[in-house]
């Protein structure tokens, strides 16, 4: 039984860097997404 759970669902790291890609995959989007609207915002660069 040990075996099939263990190929069923893969090891603990492999997890943890699946997840760590995802967050980095959100949060550049945000970044992105962030500066595209200061960039299009012409009020906020006269306010910087």
């Amino acid at each position: 039984i040990n075996l099939i759970y263990s190929k069923e669902n893969p090891p603990l790291h492999v997890q943890n860097i699946s997840i760590l890609l995802r967050m980095l995959l959100f949060i550049g989007y945000d970044v992105c997404f962030y500066v595209h609207l200061i960039f299009s915002n012409s009020d906020f660069i006269d306010f910087l």
